[in-house]
């Protein structure tokens, strides 16, 4: 357990908050299901890191923080699914399209990781695989699904941020299976 704070527990704090922000995002197309989701999940701190952690437990808070932002983002994605599918995903390629991503598929990738939770970076949920192009990776577990109550629409959600991210490129994304592509 570490006893101070490294660069990695910002970055763990970034990817919690771009998952809040997310999931405050969607929850913003329904009035009911934005007061659900503050009423049944509370809010993540917006302070900086160091003004809010528990310098005593760094990786037990941040572990309920991530825990708490899967929740957010899986309510709302399902509350809103149950009522405007379409919307849903229109909603999340544009959270990708506000990325005005231009590089190339590993430069994508990177974003990609630097910006969802997918496990501690020692976790290795994203192994790096040879392409013939583009730049390719095996999903190694399923850390999202166990939060949601529709099978797939976590990976789904994933896709339509791609979709967004990559609107402006010659790039597209591909999963077959648990292997996804960047093209």
């Amino acid at each position: 357990m570490s006893l101070f704070l490294a660069p990695i527990h910002q970055v763990m704090y970034d990817k919690i908050h771009y998952t809040d922000d997310l999931a405050t995002a969607l929850a913003e197309k329904d009035p009911s299901t934005a007061r659900a989701l503050e009423e049944n999940f509370p809010s993540i701190e917006k302070e900086p890191l160091e003004a809010v952690i528990d310098k005593g437990n760094i990786h037990g808070w941040l572990a309920e923080r991530v825990v708490l932002a899967e929740k957010r983002l899986a309510f709302a994605a399902c509350a809103l699914a149950k009522k405007d599918r379409v919307g849903l995903f229109e909603a999340v390629k544009d959270f990708g399209r506000k990325e005005a991503f231009s590089g190339s598929a590993e430069e994508a990738f990177f974003l990609y990781d630097s910006r969802f939770l997918n496990g501690m970076p020692c976790d290795r949920i994203h192994m790096p695989e040879d392409a013939e192009e583009g730049f390719a990776w095996r999903i190694t577990r399923d850390v999202h699904g166990e939060y949601y109550d529709e099978a797939g629409l976590y990976d789904a959600l994933i896709a339509a941020w791609w979709e967004g991210l990559l609107e402006e490129s010659e790039l597209n994304y591909f999963r077959d299976g648990n292997l996804c592509t960047v093209k």
